[in-house]
């Protein structure tokens, strides 16, 4: 499908070490180092998410004076109706 040769991998993944000639591999990666790189593709959107919550809360801030504000103003009239 990639055009590899019969027989040949992308990847290998095991947990233990097996004797591959070095110049027959491009890289080794440990779990450490897949969690280290999970954790540092992962911190842009944790900030992402952190400011969009943020922003929400404010949103929420807002919506909650408005309608307040309103139902207040709401009140104040039909006391002066009704006084």
């Amino acid at each position: 499908m990639l055009g590899f040769p019969s027989g040949s991998y992308i990847g290998l993944w095991i947990t233990e070490k097996i004797d591959i000639p070095e110049n027959k591999l491009l890289i080794v990666v440990t779990v450490d180092d897949m969690k280290k790189a999970f954790d540092t593709m992962t911190k842009p959107l944790q900030a992402i998410i952190g400011s969009i919550a943020f922003v929400s809360f404010i949103i929420g801030l807002i919506v909650i004076y408005v309608v307040t504000s309103l139902t207040i103003e709401e009140n104040k009239d039909k006391q002066n109706f009704n006084g």
